[in-house]
């Protein structure tokens, strides 16, 4: 094949050009504190759901006492409605 390079030779650059190896050069400091801000990231949307959690819990919990407190004022006016 038939190689026409018009860029004198002084100027030419030995081997492929990075553009065409697959090679990736990124720190190790990059990846583990990558690394580490996705973990800490995990665990901290861990604990926002949890605290999510503990107080939808302490919401029913607090309603349900409530419920508890009308019930039987509740019962009496539903024998008093029902006669």
């Amino acid at each position: 094949m038939i190689d026409i390079n018009l860029i004198p030779a002084a100027l030419r650059k030995d081997g492929q050009g990075k553009a065409n190896s697959l090679e990736i050069n990124i720190p190790k400091e990059i990846l583990v504190g990558t690394g580490v801000g996705v973990v800490l990231l995990l665990v901290v949307v861990h604990l926002l759901i949890g605290a999510v959690w503990l107080i939808g819990i302490g919401r029913f919990a607090h309603t349900n006492a409530e419920w508890q407190k009308v019930l039987p004022d509740k019962t009496v006016l539903d024998a008093i409605s029902s006669e």
